[in-house]
């Protein structure tokens, strides 16, 4: 089981094609978006475009965006794009995952306005093991 859900995160980190792969391998409901950043720069105001983007791409696909439980990965240093989306269009999301990625200081995961999950690793070259002891030690206290 973990072998099989460790498969479906490594694709889903990759190419849109393999996002189909996903969606044809899994025996759940699931869809899976990827964010076409090679052709536009990301940032702040260009993240909602290519939201719309692929949610409009989701439903040409059949997905109902307007029932979909939504959550939004972001990776590294775009997880930070995530939780600023996360934080002002809260209502759109079911939650936030975060890969190799922290809720930044500022934001205090007990007023956080969705369900976040957080998957680090001390050897993948983003995190420190540092940060996040330090980061779930500021949690714990709030």
């Amino acid at each position: 089981m973990l072998d099989s859900f460790k498969t479906m995160i490594d694709r889903l980190l990759s190419t849109y094609s393999q996002a189909e792969e996903i969606q044809i391998s899994s025996n759940l409901p699931i869809w899976v978006g990827i964010m076409d950043t090679k052709s536009i720069t990301l940032t702040s105001e260009t993240f909602p475009i290519l939201w719309a983007e692929l949610l409009e791409e989701l439903s040409i696909q059949g997905l109902n965006v307007d029932e979909a439980d939504i959550f939004l990965a972001g990776h590294g240093s775009r997880g930070s794009f995530a939780v600023e989306f996360g934080l002002q269009e809260s209502e759109m999301l079911g939650g936030i995952i975060l890969f190799g990625s922290l809720l930044p200081s500022a934001v205090k995961s007990s007023a956080f306005p969705l369900p976040l999950l957080t998957i680090t690793g001390e050897l993948d070259g983003l995190t420190k093991i540092t940060d996040v002891a330090r980061f779930y030690r500021k949690v714990r206290e709030k």
